[in-house]
């Protein structure tokens, strides 16, 4: 996650007329395109974090339940794996740590 957001950030100071997206019309507007895709992530990152308990571990499939209700098959595990990038970017920057349990929000 850390790194697409990074990308995202770089992309943004390129002189962009459009973006063309693997899936998806064609982007006229690529700063407020990148600009959405960064306030969208940060706002996910912000839920994940919410779902955190500094003393009860949380399963990525647990949290990933919570954000994505209902989900089955291959967009779950889509799902999945957008919950495990934050948790990891989360890890990095020092707001969560996880064991063999489940993720825990960082304390102090």
């Amino acid at each position: 996650m850390t790194d697409y957001l990074n990308s995202l950030r770089t992309i943004r100071g390129l002189p962009l007329v459009s973006i063309a997206p693997a899936h998806g019309e064609l982007m006229t507007q690529p700063i407020t395109a990148i600009d959405n895709a960064i306030d969208h992530r940060t706002k996910r990152e912000a839920e994940v974090l919410g779902r955190l308990s500094a003393h009860e571990p949380q399963p990525v499939a647990a949290i990933t339940e919570q954000l994505y209700p209902g989900l089955s098959g291959d967009l779950r595990q889509a799902a999945g794996a957008q919950v495990w990038a934050h948790l990891i970017r989360l890890g990095e920057r020092g707001k969560a740590h996880s064991d063999d349990a489940g993720w825990y929000a960082a304390t102090g």
